[in-house]
C-alpha cells in the first residue's frame, strides 16, 4: 500500500482546500485526482478500492453539502477534483460527483448478493438466502424509507436522530405504520407526521415496486433492523446476540473488496470518467 501521503485527514475546512491547491499545483499531479468524501468512514471504505498512487482522499468536513460546494465554487472546471458520496434520496446529477449505487454506500454493499451471503455466512456459520433475508428486512423498513424519502423531497423537517428501529419494528396494537409515525412523532413533537402527510406517505407506498426498496433504505437503518432479525433467528447464538449494527457496519465495510466494487454502476462511472481525463482513479 502507498504511504499516507495519499490520505488526508484531521484538518480543518480551510487548511484542507489550501492543501488542494497545492497538490494541483506541483507539476507531478497533473494526472492525479482529489477525491472527497462526506466522511473518515467512507475513506476507510474506498482507500482500498481505489488506486492510492493517483489520488489524494480528503474528508469534506461538511458533508454532501460541502462536496458539491467544493466541486461546484472552490475549484469549478477542475476535473482532477471529484467528490463520492452517498445518494441518498439526491435526484438532480452535479458533475464531477459521484453517487454510491442505491441509496447509500452501506447499501451498495449489501446490494452485492455474493458478498452480502459471505458476510451472513462469517456472523452466523450458515449459509442464508440473502436475497430472501434483505428482502424481508426491506419489507419491514419501507415505512421509515418513505418518510425519510419524503422528508427529504418536501423539507418537512423531521429529524431522525436516536430514532429507535427496535421501537418501530416492534409488535404492538398498532399498524406498522401507524408504529412508525408514533415512534417518529416522539422525537418530532413540534413537528409531527400530520394527516396530510400521513395521506402522502401512503399514497407513496402503494406507488412502490421491491425494486425500489434498495434505492429508498437508508444503510444504517437496515443494519439495525438486519441485526434484531438474526437475533431472533439464532437466539442462542453469543456472536450474534452481542453484536451491534455498528460493528456489522464494520464487517460491511472491512470485507468489501475490488472484486465486489467492480460490479457496481459507481465504479463503471468512474472508469468512464478516468478514461475521458486520462486520470487513473479505480484499477
Amino acid at each position: 500500500m502507498p504511504n499516507n501521503n495519499s490520505i488526508r485527514m484531521n484538518l480543518s475546512k480551510f487548511s484542507m482546500e489550501n492543501e488542494i491547491r497545492l497538490l494541483l499545483s506541483v507539476p507531478q499531479n497533473q494526472t492525479k485526482a482529489i477525491i472527497i468524501f462526506e466522511g473518515q468512514d467512507d475513506i476507510k471504505l474506498f482507500m482500498k478500492l481505489i488506486n492510492l498512487n493517483n489520488t489524494y482522499l480528503f474528508e469534506s468536513y461538511g458533508g454532501k453539502q460541502s462536496i458539491k460546494d467544493i466541486i461546484t465554487n472552490r475549484f469549478l472546471n477542475e476535473n482532477r477534483v471529484i467528490g463520492i458520496a452517498d445518494r441518498d434520496y439526491e435526484t438532480q446529477e452535479i458533475d464531477r460527483l459521484f453517487f454510491c449505487d442505491h441509496c447509500n454506500a452501506e447499501m451498495m454493499i449489501i446490494g452485492n448478493k455474493d458478498f452480502f451471503e459471505y458476510t451472513l455466512f462469517i456472523i452466523t456459520n450458515q449459509f442464508l438466502d440473502s436475497e430472501v433475508l434483505r428482502n424481508i428486512v426491506l419489507k419491514k423498513l419501507i415505512f421509515i424509507s418513505v418518510i425519510r424519502k419524503l422528508n427529504d423531497k418536501n423539507d418537512w423537517g423531521l429529524t431522525f436522530q436516536n430514532i429507535s428501529i427496535n421501537g418501530i419494528l416492534q409488535k404492538t396494537e398498532y399498524h406498522q405504520l401507524t408504529q412508525t409515525i408514533h415512534v417518529i412523532n416522539n422525537k418530532n413533537k413540534s413537528n409531527p407526521i400530520d394527516e396530510k402527510r400521513n395521506k402522502e406517505i401512503k399514497t407513496q407506498i402503494m406507488s412502490l415496486s421491491e425494486n425500489d426498496l434498495l434505492e429508498l433504505t437508508n444503510g444504517h437503518d437496515f443494519c439495525k433492523a438486519l441485526i434484531r432479525e438474526l437475533k431472533f433467528k439464532f437466539p442462542k447464538s453469543k456472536k450474534i446476540t452481542s453484536i451491534s449494527s455498528d460493528e456489522l457496519e464494520d464487517y460491511l465495510r472491512t470485507g468489501y473488496q475490488k472484486e465486489h466494487f467492480t460490479n457496481t454502476i459507481l465504479y463503471q462511472k468512474i472508469r468512464e470518467y478516468q478514461d475521458k481525463y486520462k486520470l487513473n482513479i479505480v484499477y
